[in-house]
């Protein structure tokens, strides 16, 4: 199911193509507002789905130029995190309950119904070593990523919530990203994220 007030209008906001376009072929009666930003219905709701690009600053621009464009009561911030307890395994779903930027907390955000709690660290770097997954954990995160926390910042009251599929375990795991990650790493890493966002996100996104 959708979240409460699901007749409001909700940007759902994602940060690589590979983790919005399953939402953008799913949407019936599709229009673009903008090179990023494209509307429609989705499951029967009015939404436009935002790529906003890798990280916090490139999040908290595109989104304070989508909301002219498109008038959300709802955000949701989608995609892709790094696990950093074992017990987050690769196609886990997650939405926040607590949400931190780096050592910052933030407001906590609304769950998403029917969807495991997590504590959500947003990052301006990617963890891929095991001792900064480590430290990470310790200040109490579940998963890491790069964007909620500064959407989160810029969408005044607006409600908002996450939900995030487990990507990799954030150097917990030798099949991780390379810290240095070179053009195919980048793209088997997107790969990934099509994937995952396909069988795991978008049925979280749109189930009744």
């Amino acid at each position: 199911m959708l979240p409460p007030s699901s007749a409001q209008r909700l940007l759902i906001v994602g940060a690589l193509g590979a983790e919005t376009l399953p939402i953008l072929r799913a949407l019936s009666r599709p229009r673009p507002l903008s090179r990023r930003l494209v509307a429609g219905q989705l499951s029967g709701r009015p939404v436009a789905v935002l790529t906003c690009g890798v990280g916090p600053d490139k999040a908290a621009r595109r989104v304070t130029a989508a909301l002219p464009l498109w008038d959300a009561q709802q955000v949701v911030s989608v995609g892709t995190c790094g696990g950093l307890i074992d017990a987050m395994s690769v196609g886990t779903v997650v939405t926040a309950t607590r949400l931190l930027h780096e050592d910052t907390p933030c407001p906590d955000p609304l769950p998403w119904p029917s969807t495991l709690p997590a504590t959500i660290i947003t990052v301006a770097r990617g963890v891929f070593t095991a001792s900064r997954r480590a430290a990470l954990a310790e200040r109490g995160g579940t998963v890491c990523e790069m964007e909620a926390a500064a959407v989160q910042r810029v969408i005044g009251d607006r409600p908002f919530t996450t939900l995030k599929v487990v990507s990799d375990l954030a150097g917990g795991s030798s099949s991780d990203p390379p810290a240095r990650p070179g053009r195919l790493d980048i793209a088997r890493f997107q790969a990934i994220a099509l994937r995952l966002s396909t069988a795991h996100l978008l049925p979280a996104l749109t189930r009744r």
